[in-house]
């Protein structure tokens, strides 16, 4: 297998201030790319290796100076993916940052609860929701339709232990 040399990668590295910004081949998505025992890699990835040392599995490297094409091994760090998204500027490190919902209630302690989804949920938010949801017509109806349907399926006797009666959910 060919190995990548120092000397090399260094060639394709232009200095600005701190950051060490990759001049060879940068792929769509910003990040530089080169290879490294025969394998296409990321440019800052190839760095840490070369200069660092080995990136445990499941890990990933996040850019200190948010700067996508530095390869400067002292603006990376090894971390875990989710740790690398809550750090940038996304969406989803927006949400995990916000203490309070989109009404003012805290969004920790006895007011939060996760959903199965995985996603942090406002109690007092869902408990206001499911109060004005359960206070129309609509949701009345259908409500007591299900009461009867029950009550009805709970009077009628079954002949045997397999045989279900067409209302049971069996």
């Amino acid at each position: 297998m060919k190995k990548i040399n120092k000397g090399r990668f260094l060639e394709r590295i232009k200095v600005f201030g701190e950051c060490w910004e990759w001049q060879g081949t940068v792929a769509a998505n910003g990040y530089g790319r080169c290879s490294m025992d025969n394998r296409n890699d990321m440019a800052h990835r190839v760095s840490y290796k070369l200069f660092v040392g080995p990136i445990a599995d499941g890990m990933t490297i996040d850019h200190l100076c948010r700067n996508k094409r530095c390869v400067n091994p002292s603006h990376l760090e090894v971390v875990t993916s989710r740790e690398n998204t809550l750090r940038g500027d996304t969406i989803a490190a927006e949400n995990a940052a916000k203490s309070c919902c989109h009404k003012g209630h805290p969004l920790y302690g006895e007011n939060l609860y996760m959903s199965r989804r995985g996603s942090r949920v406002c109690r007092e938010c869902q408990k206001q929701h499911l109060k004005r949801s359960r206070s129309t017509d609509a949701y009345r109806l259908k409500h007591a339709e299900y009461e009867r349907k029950r009550r009805a399926e709970a009077k009628m006797p079954r002949t045997s232990e397999n045989e279900c009666c067409e209302l049971s959910s069996c």
